[in-house]
């Protein structure tokens, strides 16, 4: 009986992991929840909407979960006057990004 019981939970056990991987695996997949929107708020003073979209872009399609948020960050405070950037996943299928600029410093 001991035996019946540990074999059904190694089998139960096999059987969640694979189906979450499987969830995991597909929702990953860029064609499944694409970005529809993508919603860039900025001063726009010293930096311009093309070259923030030129950095966007290529994230953009990678979907909404698949999506590498720290690194696209990273990315965009690497911009010239670039300040600090916050990027929000709104669901199902809309991007937001806020850009605070680089104040100039006078002496």
């Amino acid at each position: 009986m001991i035996k019946v019981n540990t074999t059904l939970q190694i089998v139960l056990a096999l059987s969640i992991a694979s189906i979450s991987f499987i969830i995991v695996y597909e929702v990953r997949k860029p064609e499944r929840f694409p970005f529809e929107t993508v919603k860039i708020s900025a001063p726009f003073h010293h930096i311009s909407q093309q070259e923030l979209q030129q950095k966007v872009t290529p994230f953009v399609g990678s979907g909404f979960f698949a999506l590498n948020v720290p690194e696209l960050q990273r990315q965009l405070i690497e911009l010239p006057w670039v300040k600090d950037a916050n990027l929000t996943r709104v669901w199902p299928s809309t991007l937001v990004i806020i850009i605070e600029e680089q104040a100039p410093f006078v002496r």
